[in-house]
């Protein structure tokens, strides 16, 4: 993977929201509300997905520019992976 990025995002109510950003400038923001895990900052077409610890793939969706949803299946920790420009964005979230 080219660029890994690790953080723990705890949302308090409504929504927690933090923003990533990788060496390239590509920033993405990530907030989870009512089991949802929201994506923003896509600017081309991205493979986005989710896994759970046990690496099994939870949801996974295309996206094109914009931004994407995609539903936890519940509490726990999770790995949200963005390909877009062939550049790899990973990000470890909890959600609670």
């Amino acid at each position: 993977m080219k660029n890994v990025l690790y953080w723990n995002i705890y949302p308090s109510p409504p929504v927690g929201i933090i923003q990533v950003a990788d060496k390239e400038e590509t920033t993405y923001t990530v907030s989870v509300s009512d089991g949802m895990v929201s994506i923003s900052g896509i600017e081309d077409i991205a493979n986005v997905a989710l896994y759970n610890m046990n690496g099994q793939v939870v949801s996974q969706e295309v996206a094109s520019a914009g931004s994407v949803q995609l539903p936890a299946t519940g509490k726990g920790l999770y790995i949200v992976r963005i390909i877009e420009k062939n550049t790899v964005t990973s990000v470890k979230l909890v959600v609670k």
